[in-house]
């Protein structure tokens, strides 16, 4: 029984270990916080949000979530660092 634990210990262990890694791994973006819109020039639509919606958690880049209401559109934008989507573009081109 005893092994049983030390053995589910040192599992639980090296996953912590191995997740804290990727995380300090993780690159630090910087720059000011911008939209899609902002950095495109344009309406970016929803898969192409989705697309880098993913790869900015793949990254660890969490977005700022701002509320937006304009004549043209009403609701939350998700924005990103300029450098993570400068990054981001960059290697699509």
């Amino acid at each position: 029984m005893l092994s049983l634990i030390i053995n589910l210990y040192s599992s639980t262990m090296e996953k912590l270990n191995f997740k804290n890694k990727i995380m300090s791994d993780s690159k630090k973006y910087s720059g000011e916080f911008i939209s899609l819109y902002d950095h495109l020039g344009h309406a970016a639509g929803g898969e192409l949000g989705r697309k880098v919606a993913y790869a900015a958690a793949k990254a660890g880049v969490k977005p700022i979530i701002k509320e937006l209401k304009t004549s043209y559109y009403e609701g939350e934008i998700y924005t990103y660092p300029s450098e993570f989507l400068d990054e981001y573009f960059k290697d699509k081109k």
